[in-house]
């Protein structure tokens, strides 16, 4: 029987009492139930009438926990809305704090019970609470419950309210104690608020004063915290911890003296005083957690800060280098650090190598800051009184009078100084707050995290073995022992494109010869798959597995497929029986290396190459590298030596790498597992090498690596080896070779791994040999004592070949080769380690060599039957010769056609379009940067607010030039490990959307030592950005004149235009379509700190395949221009040799191409060199510094050169490869000379005679052209195109 309670339909807390009680009671039956549910209504109507409502409230709340877990939360909240309402109808300010600490503390009973729906209910108190005490008391409850209910990101915040909340609850000392206290706890388990909670750790420590000595006892432990959060926090720069007494009793505690003592050090001091305490006491700042590294970060930008705060306002380079203990090119970048960082506003004046401060922000600005601040505003103030009586006293009544001496100036002069003064420390109070550096902070970490790890055997950061199709969980082991786990349920999603799903398949029939895992399982699609990894930024492994065998339902042996990562395709066209049939390598695993940016997903992307045909995978590998083990650092400019050229190649972060052949020659196979950590195999290579060799070893043997980091090989590499012997007869007769199987049409990176383990090896010229790669020598005179250091010390020799051309798809046999060089060794004997071959990826991007299609009649889910194949194989075979034979012929007349065609007409088709630039140039670009999972194609695209951050948003003091485009910066990116040059169009320039465009098109594509590297591009925002290698020496002809650098030295201007015709002739003959660049000068040639010539500047580069010319408008720039081109408009290679003519002219003269401040029969440097050869007076154009230091043969060879190079008609002008080689021709005869003459004079003091050139009568100057800025016309003109445009008298040539 169910008893009624008449309540009014107004209050619902009759109702919320029947509800819950009830619920409380429904387990013990109804006859059990009813009288107490009854009995609870009964009393909390009492409660009512009688305004108990302390009484009520703990009735409620009595049955109201017990529901806690029974009842949705929208119910829950609704009968705790009801609860906490009744404070709204007590009165007594008493009273409320009492229902408010029953309330309060009966929900925070069970903190881990629906904690966030508790914090919830503990804010709705608050906000119907009046009285301060009751409103404290209830938020001092809620922080509690968020820290032990780990719910902290629902309160951090009202953190910001707190000011308020003060100003509200009008608590005493004691009580914001407890609050700053509690609320630094809070933000210390929000690991996103560090910085706050070193704030309301410092207020809380700030609570304590001389007169708390009997309690201040209890803030040591929270001074200490205090002092390590700060050194810890990277982006805290300034504190007032010195002047706590709280803080300040740790220096008489011996527990916490150092402590102490290390805060003194980062406010007071410089970087050189922390090294020397954290030399004495490494182990106390280890056991904080202190990372000696960071912190010697954070103690170089502090002690920057206080070299800023010197009166003279100036620091010299000098000085930053010796305190802050960097290098000289490092000296800017920090100088970035601290300008990014906002503590010191700066410019650098690169000339003086000076940094002027205009702003310097404080460490510590305390008390004793205060006091000299107070101080120096009192004397400022007499000062100013007495400037006012002296002008009151010494007024000069007549106007201009000097007959009265005004005392006054010293006085002003002072006034003035502390008014800047004053300004200066204000804003240094306002630069107390920093942006926060949570990405700075990840990589410090992961930073540093690569240091600790990679000390001796390299531990990866990722180490992911993936078994695809397979449902364990991290125990499936393979019999190595190492772990693979399923991909189903696995952290990395498997996303299916349209069509049917991926599906998991079991082998049929397992190949004995691979291992059962990650062998028995795949997983399988008709339609394209893709794996995503979320992982760290840097260089990664990536291993495939493919098993060949038939699954359930499957026959993958005959399907093809393709394998994608960001903009690098893998394999194509792939088939697993292929390889797997060729190689006893086990060819089923395929390595690959990729670096990854900040922010983006490994995506690996399978896809089926024909419609009925099937993509899979038995496993993925995802293994961290040391950093630059395969690549280089972007601050190594010197890149891997090209076989066969006299060339460098960088293997940068844009390049993707495949293993193709890994060996420890004449040791044992290695396994993946007994590597350096990183899951490589080594092979025997017994089966690549080509006649005999020996075996020694050497397995006692210490090894010493000094030159190369102990993760490079395992020690077996360089305690085994292969080599000659010591018949010195028969070794002389034979070269030690290897034969390796490639595929054309790529660049291959080849590493030989060289450690002397023979300990009658000892000298450096006791095994000196000949290294051959693809028939091409290498070294020839390579000695491993000489290279390494000494014996017992491994190292390796890295090499780039190119195999083929890019259009030939067949395979190659790359031949390595050692053979002794008997005239400078002592042994007759050749030795080789090991040996690594990667395959580069070529300009799209592409590292995959076809296989071919399979025939779609042929495909199915069964073979065929033998008999079946046999008559198909016999009938494919006839009617593909007769296919054959007709191609043949369509071919051959194809051909005759064509040449025919090209005898009569010349060549001319259109270039194709091809470039990274896939977006237009109107919309916003970023959406597209966030989507590729790696950098598009070769080129990066950026954000603007990367480039921003890069430039300190685009800072003044970070301008390096300025130029037609727009302003040159210097950029740091990656946070400073790479410095970069950033180019950005001013909106003004002439150069605009297709020059941007062109630009991206050539240097994406485009990679050689002597090209300036193309980094990426932004074009957020409407912003056109162009981002290049950093060159730290500028431009050529920043060196030539109106400079303060040294000048060149003669070899010096010829290495750099020796490199730069190398990059010209690279553009004009080595790539698939010729590139004239159109706009070759002086200040597009750049240096970098090797003073290597770097061709830049492409934005008015045309593409030209293969044809003799191309019509187009006039553009170059002035004094370089063409006078063929400009007159008849038709552009050839030789157009960009006339103006590299120039070029030559201006290293030998240093003088501009065109100086206008000259008479008007000088101004134009090529018509006055023409004129001076044609006098016999060259000698006296030539730069002065040079004047006894030029060669006489070199000088007459390199006249020569540049004078063939500007004659007016291109027929007349070498090509850039004869110009390349007679450079080189001059180079050489330069040192010939240099040697001689140093042997022959015994030291370096010597000098050349001046040569005299006689008259050449062959050569013809219009005496016209050297009167005018306009090139002379000595052919008729067409009518098409009659005159030279105005445009070209005027400064709108691109420069």
């Amino acid at each position: 029987m169910t008893t009624v309670v008449p309540t009014s339909e107004e209050d619902p807390v009759l109702p919320v009492v029947r509800f819950t009680a009830e619920l409380s009671w429904a387990d013990a039956g109804p006859e059990v139930a009813e009288p107490h549910v009854t009995r609870l209504c009964m009393e909390a109507q009492e409660c009512m009438v009688r305004g108990r409502w302390l009484d009520l409230a703990s009735l409620m709340l009595t049955s109201a926990e017990i529901v806690f877990s029974k009842v949705s939360d929208k119910d829950l909240e609704c009968i705790f809305t009801v609860i906490c309402n009744l404070v709204s109808r007590l009165e007594n300010p008493n009273e409320e704090l009492e229902v408010a600490k029953l309330i309060s503390t009966k929900i925070t009973q069970q903190p881990t019970d629906k904690p966030a729906m508790r914090l919830k209910i503990l804010f709705n108190l608050y906000n119907l609470l009046e009285g301060p005490d009751s409103r404290f008391f209830v938020y001092m409850q809620a922080l509690n419950l968020a820290l032990n209910g780990t719910v902290s990101d629902h309160i951090v915040p009202s953190f910001k309210k707190i000011d308020s909340f003060l100003k509200d609850w009008n608590i005493g000392v004691k009580d914001q104690r407890n609050l700053f206290l509690a609320i630094a706890n809070v933000l210390k388990e929000n690991k996103s608020s560090g910085k706050d909670s070193f704030k309301f750790l410092t207020k809380y420590l700030a609570t304590f004063s001389d007169e708390d000595s009997y309690v201040m006892s209890e803030a040591k432990d929270e001074a200490v915290r205090a002092i390590i959060e700060f050194v810890k926090a990277p982006d805290t720069f300034q504190c007032d911890l010195l002047d706590m007494p709280a803080v300040g009793q740790l220096e008489k505690d011996a527990k916490y003296a150092l402590v102490y003592q290390l805060l003194k050090i980062f406010l007071t001091q410089r970087l050189d005083a922390y090294l020397e305490f954290q030399a004495a006491n490494s182990t106390l700042l280890k056991s904080y957690g202190l990372v000696h590294e960071d912190c010697i970060t954070k103690m170089r930008l502090m002690s920057l800060v206080d070299l800023g705060c010197s009166e003279s306002g100036q620091i010299p380079y000098a000085l930053i280098k010796d305190t802050l203990r960097i290098n000289d090119d490092e000296v800017e970048l920090w100088v970035v650090k601290a300008i990014t960082a906002k503590l010191i506003e700066c410019k650098m004046d690169q000339m003086n190598q000076v940094v002027i401060v205009s702003r310097c922000t404080e460490c510590l600005f305390g008390q004793q800051q205060w006091h000299s601040l107070r101080s120096k505003l009192a004397t400022w103030r007499g000062n100013v009184a007495s400037l006012i009586s002296t002008i009151q006293a010494n007024k000069v009544v007549e106007e201009g009078s000097q007959g009265m001496a005004i005392r006054w100036d010293t006085e002003l002069l002072e006034g003035i100084l502390f008014l800047h003064d004053v300004a200066r420390i204000l804003r240094a109070l306002l630069g107390l707050s920093c942006p926060s550096k949570g990405s700075c902070g990840i990589f410090c970490e992961a930073f540093c995290r690569q240091i600790l790890t990679s000390a001796q055997i390299y531990t990866p950061v990722e180490n992911i073995a993936l078994d695809c199709g397979s449902s364990t969980s991290g125990n499936s082991a393979a019999p190595d022992g190492r772990q693979w786990t399923g991909d189903k349920d696995s952290p990395f999603a498997v996303i299916d494109g349209s069509g049917s799903r991926s599906v998991s398949a079991s082998v049929q029939t397992h190949n004995s010869s691979f291992h059962q895992v990650p062998y028995m399982t795949a997983r399988i699609s008709k339609s394209e798959f893709t794996y995503m990894f979320p992982v760290t930024a840097g260089q990664k492994f990536i291993r495939l597995y493919f098993d060949p065998a038939r699954y359930h339902g499957f026959d993958t042996s005959v399907y093809f497929f393709s394998v994608k990562v960001g903009p690098y395709m893998f394999l194509n066209n792939f088939t697993a029986s292929f390889p797997a049939e060729q190689s006893r390598q086990a060819s089923s695993i395929k390595e690959f290396c990729v670096n990854l940016m900040h922010n983006q997903t490994l995506n690996v992307t399978f896809t089926p190459s024909t419609v009925d045909s099937y993509a899979f995978v038995n496993g993925i590998e995802i293994v961290s590298m040391p950093t630059n083990l395969y690549y280089h650092s972007s601050l190594d400019h010197t890149g891997v030596p090209i076989i066969g050229q006299n060339a460098h190649f960088s293997i940068d972060n844009y390049t993707a790498l495949q293993n193709v052949h890994r060996l420890n020659v004449g040791g044992p196979s290695i396994s993946a597992t007994n590597d350096t950590g990183m899951y490589r195999n080594w092979y025997n290579d017994i089966d690549y090498l080509v006649g005999g060799g020996v075996v020694p070893s050497n397995t006692s043997i210490k090894l010493e690596y000094d030159k190369i980091p102990e993760y490079s090989a395992p020690d077996n590499v360089y305690t085994t080896a292969r080599s000659m012997g010591r018949n010195r007869t028969e070794n002389l007769l034979y070269n030690l070779t290897w034969r390796l199987p490639v595929d054309s049409g790529f660049r291959y990176l080849v590493r030989l791994h060289f450690c002397e383990f023979d300990p009658s090896v000892k000298g450096t010229s006791d095994r000196r040999f000949r290294i051959f790669i693809d028939n091409k020598t290498a070294d020839s005179a390579f000695s491993v004592i000489d290279e390494a250091g000494g014996n017992g010390k491994p190292t390796y020799m890295d090499y780039v070949v190119m195999i083929g051309n890019f259009n030939d798809k067949s395979e190659h046999s790359l031949f390595i080769a050692l053979h002794p060089n008997d005239e400078f060794s002592g042994y007759t004997d050749a030795i080789l380690n090991g040996l690594e071959v990667f395959k580069l990826n070529n300009s799209d991007g592409n590292l995959a060599r076809p296989n071919s299609l399979p025939d779609p009649s042929t495909e199915g889910t069964e073979r065929a039957s033998p008999k079946a194949d046999k008559s198909k194989l016999l009938f494919s075979i006839g009617f593909g010769g007769i296919g054959l034979f007709i191609v043949l012929v369509l071919l051959c007349s194809i051909i005759i056609w064509r040449h025919r065609k090209m005898k009569q007409n010349g060549s001319h088709y259109k270039p194709s379009c091809f470039c990274c630039f896939v977006d237009s140039y109107k919309g916003d670009s970023s959406a597209g940067a966030k989507n590729s999972s790696l950098p598009d194609e070769l080129c990066r695209r950026f954000l603007l607010d990367e480039i921003k951050a890069a430039t300190s948003d685009f800072h003044e003091a970070l301008i390096i030039g300025v130029g037609g485009f727009g302003n040159v910066y210097k950029g740091f990116l990656d946070d400073g490990e790479t410095i970069v040059a950033i180019k950005r169009l001013n909106p003004e320039s002439k150069q605009g959307a297709q020059e941007f465009k062109t630009e991206i098109e050539m240097l994406s594509q485009l990679r050689h030592i002597h090209l300036v590297s193309l980094i990426g591009y932004c074009n957020d925002n409407n912003e056109m950005i162009l981002v290049y290698d950093y060159m730290i020496n500028g431009t050529l002809c920043n060196h030539l004149y109106d400079t303060t650098n040294d000048p060149l030295t003669w070899k010096q201007r010829l290495k750099i235009c020796h490199g730069a015709a190398i990059g010209l002739n690279y553009l004009h003959t080595e790539v698939k379509y010729t590139v004239i660049h159109r706009d070759v000068k002086t200040s597009n040639i750049l240096l970098d700190h090797k003073f290597t010539a770097k061709v830049s500047d492409f934005g008015l580069s045309k593409l030209d395949p293969k044809i003799d010319m191309v019509n187009t408008g006039v553009k170059g720039t002035w004094g370089y221009l063409d006078p063929e081109y400009a007159r008849g408009h038709s552009l050839t290679e030789k157009s960009d040799v006339y103006s590299f003519g120039v070029v030559l002219f201006e290293v030998l003269c240093a003088r501009k191409a065109l100086d206008k401040r000259l008479s008007v029969e000088q101004m134009n440097l090529a018509h006055w060199v023409k004129k001076c050869i044609a006098d016999g007076t060259l000698y006296q154009a030539i730069d002065p510094r040079l004047k006894g230091k030029i060669a006489p043969e070199c000088l007459k060879v390199f006249v020569e050169i540049a004078e063939s190079c500007i004659q007016d008609l291109g027929v007349k002008r070498p090509l850039m490869n004869d110009v390349m080689e007679r450079l080189g021709f001059a180079l050489e005869l330069q040192e010939s000379a240099d040697s001689e003459l140093v042997e022959n004079n015994h030291g370096n003091d010597h000098s050349y005679p001046d040569i005299v050139f006689p008259v050449h009568h062959r050569i013809n100057v219009d005496s016209e052209a050297l009167d005018s800025d306009v090139i002379a016309v000595h052919t008729p003109i067409p009518e098409s195109g009659s005159f030279v445009s105005s445009d070209m008298l005027s400064n709108t040539f691109k420069g």
